[in-house]
C-alpha cells in the first residue's frame, strides 16, 4: 500500500496528499489506510496530527480499531502523556474492544519509566486476571521497571505462564539481584542459566563483577 510505504520512509505529507486524492476521486480509505498514516506521524513525535488523523477516521464514520488505540496509547507514552494514554486505554473497553499484550507492554513502560510502579503493577495483575496472554518483552519490562518490588514474583508468573525466560530476561534479573546486594543468588541463577543451556554474555559478566 502506497501511503503505508511513504509514512515508513517518514513521506508523511505525501502520504497524506495521496489519501485526500482517494477521497476527491470517490474512494473510502478504510481503517487500515488511516492507521499507516496516524503511524507515520506518531513515529515522527507529531501527536497532534496523530489524532487528527484518528479523528477523520472518526468523522469519515469508521470504526477505530485496536491498532488504531495502540498507536495513540503508544505516542502518548513516549512524549511521556500517561495520563492521556490511560485515558485511551479506558476507552478501548468503552468502545468493546480488547487491549493486546502490545497495548498493556506499551502502558507497562510508559508507567515505569514515569516511576508510577504501583500503577504498573496493578495493570500487570489486571492483565493476567483478565486472560491476556504476555510474552517476554511485557516480562523484561516489568522486571526492568520494578525489580526491587517483585521481580521475582513476577519471574514465577512467568514461568507458571509457561514462558521460558531469554538471556535478555535473565541478565535484568541478576542485575537486580547484584544491585540488592544478594551475590551468593547471582552466582547460583548464573549456575542454572549454564544448566539450561543459555550463554552467559559479557553484559552479565560485567554486571557480576562489579556486583564482587
Amino acid at each position: 500500500m502506497l501511503v503505508d510505504t511513504l509514512c515508513k520512509e517518514g513521506r508523511t505529507k505525501e502520504a497524506e496528499g495521496i489519501l485526500a486524492i482517494m477521497i476527491r476521486r470517490g474512494e473510502e480509505p478504510d481503517v487500515v489506510t488511516f492507521n499507516a498514516l496516524m503511524d507515520g506521524y506518531c513515529l515522527q513525535g507529531c501527536m497532534d496530527k496523530t489524532k487528527e488523523v484518528f479523528n477523520s477516521l472518526v468523522d469519515k464514520g469508521l470504526e477505530p480499531d485496536i491498532r488504531s488505540y495502540n498507536i495513540l496509547v503508544n505516542g502518548y507514552c513516549k512524549r511521556r502523556n500517561i495520563e492521556k494514554a490511560m485515558h485511551l486505554f479506558q476507552e478501548i473497553a468503552c468502545k468493546g474492544l480488547k487491549p493486546t499484550t502490545v497495548t498493556y507492554t506499551t502502558l507497562l513502560k510508559g508507567l515505569f519509566t514515569l516511576g508510577r510502579c504501583d500503577t504498573a503493577n496493578n495493570l500487570f495483575h489486571e492483565m493476567i486476571c483478565k486472560g491476556q496472554n504476555s510474552n517476554i518483552l511485557t516480562y523484561s519490562d516489568l522486571f526492568d521497571g520494578f525489580f526491587k518490588v517483585k521481580a521475582v514474583e513476577v519471574f514465577c508468573s512467568m514461568q507458571d505462564q509457561g514462558l521460558t525466560p531469554d538471556i535478555v530476561v535473565y541478565g535484568i534479573l541478576i542485575n537486580g539481584i547484584c544491585q540488592a546486594g544478594k551475590i551468593d543468588d547471582a552466582l547460583k541463577l548464573c549456575s542454572s542459566i549454564s544448566a539450561k543451556g543459555l550463554n552467559l554474555n559479557l553484559k552479565i559478566y560485567h554486571t557480576m563483577i562489579s556486583g564482587l
